[in-house]
């Protein structure tokens, strides 16, 4: 986290390759995972629209493996961003429902950190 801190473009070239990589293997789990790697940088960054994109593309990769605590997750981390972008009410909304849906699972990190 230092390092980003430090250095926050360095760290986005170096994610921005691994999801590109990740994209050349074809590989549809590697590719989420990567896509959720690169939050932090955006995070620092600000860049809250390019990493909605991103957690909205995982969401639905992990989806299609069957990942739910990580949908929940994506979902949650989706809220935040149209929070961050002065979408109060949807924002509020995807929350609501991340933290519902976390309940239903049982994902006990998507419930504390939505409730």
């Amino acid at each position: 986290m230092a390092r980003l801190r430090e250095d926050a473009y360095s760290c986005l070239e170096h994610s921005e390759k691994a999801v590109a990589l990740a994209r050349d293997l074809e590989d549809p789990p590697f590719l989420a995972h990567c896509l959720t790697a690169h939050y932090p940088v955006y995070f620092i960054l600000r860049q809250f629209d390019k990493l909605e994109a991103y957690a909205k593309e995982a969401m639905q990769l992990f989806l299609e493996a069957g990942n739910l605590v990580m949908v929940a997750d994506c979902k949650r981390d989706i809220g935040f961003c149209q929070l961050f972008t002065g979408r109060t009410r949807e924002g509020l909304a995807t929350l609501q429902e991340s933290f519902a849906f976390s309940q239903e699972i049982d994902n006990l990190w998507g419930i504390a950190d939505c409730g």
